[in-house]
């Protein structure tokens, strides 16, 4: 999932030859949403990858696990 999804088309009136796009600078920052069951349908605790070095200093809640990697992978270390 990326954080910001920018379009590259907008609706305008057509004599317009520039058309200005605000954002936040974030459109390649992403995560990665992990949802997990076992085969007793027992659900596990979703995961949630940054695509970062850092842990994010935000608290999060307790029913999702968070982890970070440097290229939004999960990996054996996961």
């Amino acid at each position: 999932m990326n954080f910001e999804m920018v379009v590259n088309r907008t609706v305008d009136t057509k004599e317009r030859k520039t058309i200005f796009v605000k954002t936040t600078g974030n459109d390649k920052t992403r995560f990665t949403v992990i949802l997990t069951c076992m085969a007793d349908s027992t659900k596990l605790k979703p995961m949630i990858i940054f695509k970062r070095k850092l842990m994010p200093k935000i608290k999060f809640p307790l029913e999702v696990f968070v982890h970070v990697h440097e290229k939004d992978w999960m990996d054996e270390k996961e």
